[in-house]
């Protein structure tokens, strides 16, 4: 395996793009790509359960992997939601109303 999958930064990354985008891949993509991110499962094991190969499971699971990170640089919803989770802990800080009222309107025109 490369090192690139075990990382658990990396691991946490590609769930969080799976679980925004992981119903626009295949079936076939995502049962992969849940078995290994979500079950804990390697890429042997996949491969075994599928009666695949190892290398076919991570060229898969590389390719589906690679989807969701273009999906997440057309769409950016992982990206929006991260500023929104931002802007809005930000107004939590902020005693006067007025404030908070025009902030909430430049969050709501950002969506």
């Amino acid at each position: 395996m490369s090192n690139k999958w075990t990382d658990i930064k990396t691991i946490e990354h590609y769930a969080g793009l799976y679980d925004a985008y992981g119903a626009l891949l295949t079936d076939r993509q995502a049962e992969m790509v849940q078995a290994y991110l979500f079950d804990d499962l390697s890429f042997t094991e996949i491969g075994d359960n599928l009666e695949i190969s190892r290398q076919a499971v991570h060229e898969q699971v590389t390719k589906a992997c690679d989807l969701l990170e273009e999906y997440e640089a057309k769409l950016g919803f992982l990206t929006q939601r991260s500023a929104l989770k931002d802007d809005l802990t930000q107004l939590l800080n902020i005693p006067e109303l007025n404030e908070v009222q025009r902030d909430i309107q430049r969050i709501l025109q950002r969506l």
